[in-house]
């Protein structure tokens, strides 16, 4: 698997591409956890501009992301998401654990 994720500070940038299904979703948890585990991280961005398809694995993916940073007291924020992709999250209740922003917010820090 390519590089997917970057870490900016305490800031970590996970780059979403594809189809993010139950098995790409199985491997990118295993790259994020490995790096949240090693570095100090109040921030998880999770970028989806070059995403074209999430089934309910992204929502799990994000949820869990969301329930480690809410036990570091830090914070998740979704960018670059699709219509698509914010009704699907929209329905699932899910943008009451999480912020979404900008995607150019974000690559001036990259």
């Amino acid at each position: 698997m390519e590089q997917n994720c970057k870490i900016v500070g305490t800031k970590m940038y996970v780059y979403l591409m594809g189809e993010v299904d139950h098995h790409y979703v199985k491997e990118i948890k295993k790259e994020i956890d490995g790096k949240l585990g090693f570095y100090i991280i109040k921030e998880l961005i999770l970028d989806f501009t070059n995403v074209q398809f999430m089934d309910s694995a992204g929502i799990g993916l994000i949820m869990h992301g969301y329930q480690y940073m809410k036990n570091v007291l830090g914070s998740i924020t979704c960018v670059g998401m699709s219509q698509r992709i914010k009704k699907s999250l929209a329905a699932a209740g899910v943008f009451t654990y999480i912020s979404e922003e900008k995607q150019e917010k974000y690559q001036e820090e990259v």
